[in-house]
């Protein structure tokens, strides 16, 4: 019997496997994708059952033509090997390189990029869906579910939406440019022509990336945002994302989903309808309600008033009979304070002994009382009854 040691086993089968699995190629999905200072890439290759732990030496590394990322469906180049510190398996690889999906997803998110860099993304130039569309227009196959499935759920939803269809290919070389010739179509369609859409969808069902890639093109992207219609993109499911999902005024999880979107409800109508109905007999039977109340406090206030209206009409006469009388009492008292001020100024006009045949003497408009406040020379004033005369003292005596 032969007894290993760890290390010894370990060994063992990396040379083993080294030596049957050399120079091997694996397909797979990257994920868990890491990278350690020195520049080596770490990363797990998986599909639907089995994951394989994988590492790419910086100097291998350098050669790959693009950027790893999880997701990444690649070809792998390498010899599978143990990793003898912690015995377990893992493929050292020499080359990498995308196929399949992992190509048309690449490819997609470079065109992804380049168009939300133009602004084809922005949230602010999205419209809203018309309420009560007239016409809806879909752009899609004329023979996959996705049609059927619109026209049922409009059918149940709002039968008074017209449907109008242009069918095109929705996967394979030539359907981004039926799908965007469609898009151009009806919005060149005049506004009178009944055919002319008030919203588009444009989709179709589920599928594969690749089944899904013409709704990535960059074609159907431009045609999208230079519509004039508001548009509905319903590509594939829930989890399918396609630039036409980006680009559109608004994304629809499925098919019936954007025709769920695109018309009202008609039992959602007659229902806000009933309710609108009912709030308005209800706010109306309230207002009448109110008024009579109002009516019927008023009708009592106004019997209120009149009492009040005669009590005071008789307060006013009362005050208009004291009134006068009080004026009358003020009047009499005011003429005679009247006549004893005129007196009392009568007595003290400076006037009246110069009515008797006085003369007011002024000089330099004040009066003069004495003849000692006089000298030759100066000029006086003399004031009669009736006017005044100048005056020149000639000499100064006194009687």
């Amino acid at each position: 019997m032969t007894v290993y040691t760890v290390r010894d086993l370990v060994s063992q089968l990396r040379y083993s496997l080294e030596d049957g699995f050399c120079n091997v190629f694996v397909e797979g999905e990257i994920s868990g994708l890491g990278s350690g200072p020195t520049g080596h890439l770490y990363f797990d290759l998986k599909d639907t059952e089995s994951k394989l732990r994988c590492v790419m030496f910086q100097s291998f590394a350098r050669s790959v033509g693009f950027p790893v990322e999880n997701g990444d469906f690649v070809v792998l180049r390498g010899t599978a090997s143990v990793y003898e510190r912690a015995g377990s398996m893992q493929l050292k690889v020499f080359e990498m390189r995308l196929v399949g999906a992992g190509t048309i997803a690449r490819a997609i998110e470079v065109l992804r990029r380049q168009l939300k860099s133009e602004g084809l993304f922005e949230p602010s130039r999205k419209r809203p869906l018309p309420a009560f569309p007239n016409t809806v227009g879909i752009v899609t196959s004329g023979q996959g579910a996705a049609r059927h499935d619109i026209r049922k759920v409009i059918g149940k939803r709002f039968p008074l939406a017209r449907i109008v269809l242009c069918p095109v290919l929705v996967q394979g070389p030539g359907a981004p440019d039926q799908i965007a010739r469609a898009i151009h179509m009806f919005n060149a369609l005049p506004a009178e022509d009944p055919r002319r859409p008030d919203v588009l969808i444009v989709g179709r069902g589920g599928g594969s990336l690749e089944d899904l890639a013409a709704f990535s093109d960059e074609t159907v992207a431009r045609a999208l945002f230079a519509s004039k219609i508001p548009t509905i993109s319903a590509v594939g499911h829930e989890n399918d994302t396609s630039i036409a999902d980006d680009v559109a005024d608004v994304r629809a999880a499925t098919p019936s989903n954007a025709a769920e979107l695109a018309v009202p409800d008609r039992h959602a109508i007659a229902t806000t309808f009933r309710n609108l109905h009912d709030g308005l007999r209800r706010s109306t039977t309230n207002m009448l309600r109110q008024r009579r109340e109002i009516i019927e406090r008023l009708a009592q206030h106004i019997v209120q008033t009149d009492e009040t209206v005669f009590r005071l009409g008789q307060r006013l006469d009362n005050l208009a009979i004291e009134l006068v009388r009080g004026g009358e009492r003020h009047l009499l008292r005011s003429r005679i304070r009247l006549e004893a001020a005129n007196k009392h100024l009568e007595a003290v006009d400076p006037r009246r002994p110069m009515r008797r045949g006085y003369v007011r003497v002024e000089r330099s408009g004040r009066q003069v009382h004495s003849v000692a406040e006089l000298d030759a020379g100066d000029r006086v004033m003399l004031n009669f009854r009736d006017g005044q005369i100048p005056a020149r003292i000639e000499s100064k005596e006194r009687a």
